[in-house]
């Protein structure tokens, strides 16, 4: 069910047909406000950590610190030691016994 936009023009007209008592938006923020009930406010309480806690936190935190350094340094580090395990230049250096027999 399709309509052209100038059939519904041509039908209905082109003007708005939804009206606004004048004044109406001076008013209404006041009106409004007036019809909300009233509430007391209540001021919030911020609990704050006890002072002996905050050494036990901080070291928590440098513990964590240096777990999650010591995982990366073990995985960047192992993956590097594997690869030089698996060169030429390590096997080499396993099977030259050249200048072996001055250390025995």
């Amino acid at each position: 069910m399709k309509h052209n936009l100038g059939d519904i023009h041509r039908e209905f007209g082109g003007s708005n047909p939804y009206r606004v008592p004048d004044g109406y938006f001076d008013t209404l923020t006041e009106r409004v406000m007036n019809n909300l009930p009233r509430k007391e406010v209540q001021p919030v309480v911020i609990k704050r950590t006890p002072r002996f806690h905050r050494p036990m936190i901080a070291a928590a935190a440098c513990f964590c610190l240096l777990v999650s350094a010591t995982a990366v340094w073990f995985a960047t580090a192992g993956s590097s030691a594997v690869a030089f395990y698996e060169t030429d230049e390590f096997s080499e250096m396993l099977n030259d016994t050249d200048g072996a027999d001055e250390y025995i």
